[in-house]
């Protein structure tokens, strides 16, 4: 299973609950869905953590693999990242099935910057890299 793969059976387990979920396609390492309650979100599935985002889309969900230069990455340009109101980023380990998310903008909001490294270290080994 690759990161797209592991992605689309997210959604498809995200919906399994709400099943808002109206429509979905497929265009390269972008997964475009729409939500009967959230509207439009694309997925962008990498195994590197980017800074990419469709300015047109009100959310954006990064999705990529879960080991140590995306997190220092993430790190590096965490002021990027947290200036996204609706930006969230999901860290997955594909062979364990485990996954940790972080939407950085809030977590920007309640975190002192002296802790920020250290609070994100503890997400990071919350799941086994990869």
């Amino acid at each position: 299973m690759n990161i797209k793969d592991w992605t689309l059976a997210y959604i498809e387990y995200l919906n399994s609950f709400k099943g808002t979920l109206e429509e979905k396609s497929v265009l390269g390492d972008k997964i475009l869905c729409k939500y009967s309650d959230k509207g439009r979100v694309v997925y962008y599935t990498n195994e590197n953590l980017i800074l990419e985002k469709d300015a047109d889309t009100e959310n954006n969900v990064i999705v990529c693999l879960n080991k140590k230069d995306n997190l220092n990455f993430l790190i590096k340009h965490w002021k990027e990242f947290a200036s996204d109101k609706k930006l969230k980023i999901i860290f997955v380990n594909i062979k364990e099935n485990l996954q940790w998310a972080i939407i950085p903008y809030i977590h920007d909001k309640f975190n002192d910057s002296d802790g920020l490294e250290t609070g994100l270290k503890s997400l990071f080994n919350s799941v086994p890299s990869v």
